[in-house]
C-alpha cells in the first residue's frame, strides 16, 4: 500500500524496473534487473521497446517475469533495493 492508501499493484514494479533501467534514471545498482529478459539490452540501447524486456503485470496482482536463463539467486534479487 502507498502512503495515500492506494494499493501497490503489479504494474508499479514494471512500471519502477521501467524506470530503473532508464539511462536517465541511472540506478547504480541497475544490473540486478538484467538476468530478466531484454533488461541489459533495453539498459544499452540495443533493444528499444520495453515490451521486449521480459516483465508483465498479468493482473493488479500479479507480476510475470521471465529470465535469460535459470538464476539460482534471482528470488534474493527481488529484495534488493535500488
Amino acid at each position: 500500500m502507498w502512503e495515500d492508501g492506494i494499493p501497490v499493484t503489479a504494474r508499479d514494479f514494471v512500471d519502477a524496473v521501467k524506470r530503473a533501467l532508464s539511462s536517465k534514471f541511472a540506478c547504480t545498482s541497475v544490473d540486478v534487473f538484467f538476468p530478466i529478459c531484454n533488461a541489459r539490452g533495453f539498459f544499452n540501447r540495443t533493444v528499444r521497446n520495453f515490451s521486449k524486456v521480459g516483465i508483465r503485470a498479468i493482473d493488479s496482482g500479479t507480476l510475470g517475469i521471465e529470465l535469460e536463463k535459470s538464476n539460482l539467486y534471482f528470488l534474493m534479487i527481488l529484495m534488493y533495493q535500488c
